[in-house]
């Protein structure tokens, strides 16, 4: 069907780590709702989650799709309640992301994330031709130098191979909207 994310993690979910480990996702890079990992209990990668997951560990994992497959239209997708003002408690870290048509990485509403270190790629030979982002953040304000809660945080990161050269989209590497953090882009 065209709702599938491998690894899903939600409903309150707290002290998960899912580290050195392959995901391999038969999705379908034109449906919202396929994603290699999705943290948050929305149905698609812009839903908004009902739930709050804290402590996550996504570290050392290679993500990709089958070689028969479009790719998901999703990497990894992290919501956060727009009401939920704690932190998270996230690490994204030293993961490889491929074969994705829309995002590498999503996250929304979060505060307390950190994306470190992770390539985010696309090698399928079937590039989606919609807009592209290797790392998207959008309303992730929640910390800030103001407040105690942590700041996200987004370091060290590669993004390559995003786009086929014939397409007229854009490509974003590392885009953020109304966010607030730090980060060694």
């Amino acid at each position: 069907g065209l709702f599938h994310s491998t690894v899903f993690i939600k409903e309150g979910c707290s002290f998960i780590t899912f580290q050195n480990g392959e995901v391999i996702t038969e999705g379908s890079r034109t449906s919202s709702q396929s994603m290699h990992i999705q943290i948050g209990n929305g149905l698609t990668v812009t839903s908004t989650p009902t739930s709050y997951n804290s402590n996550i560990t996504v570290k050392g994992n290679t993500l990709h799709s089958s070689g028969n497959a479009t790719g998901t239209y999703c990497g990894i997708a992290c919501s956060n309640r727009d009401t939920a003002t704690a932190d998270q408690n996230i690490l994204i870290e030293d993961n490889t992301i491929e074969d994705f048509g829309n995002y590498g990485y999503y996250g929304r509403f979060n505060s307390g994330v950190t994306i470190k270190n992770n390539t985010v790629k696309n090698n399928i030979a079937t590039v989606n031709t919609g807009t592209k982002y290797g790392i998207y953040t959008y309303n992730s304000s929640f910390g800030s130098r103001f407040s105690p809660k942590s700041l996200n945080s987004i370091i060290g990161n590669k993004v390559e191979d995003l786009e086929s050269p014939t397409s007229t989209s854009y490509v974003y590497g590392i885009y953020t909207i109304n966010s607030y953090g730090k980060g060694d882009l």
